[in-house]
């Protein structure tokens, strides 16, 4: 549950960073947000599958 709070917490990005990550999102084909330019962090969800190491 805390990691579905965790994007409301981060800080938005700055200028270049905010480039980067909406180059990165155009290259692999993901869509922009209207604005065209992501200023919030990216962010998935933790999978909740459990593995077991051997």
């Amino acid at each position: 549950m805390l990691a579905n709070r965790l994007p409301g917490l981060l800080p938005g990005l700055d200028q270049c960073t905010a480039l980067e990550a909406t180059r990165i999102h155009s290259v692999a084909g993901l869509p922009l947000p209207p604005g065209g330019l992501i200023e919030e962090p990216p962010f998935r969800a933790p999978t909740t599958a459990r593995r077991r190491w051997r």
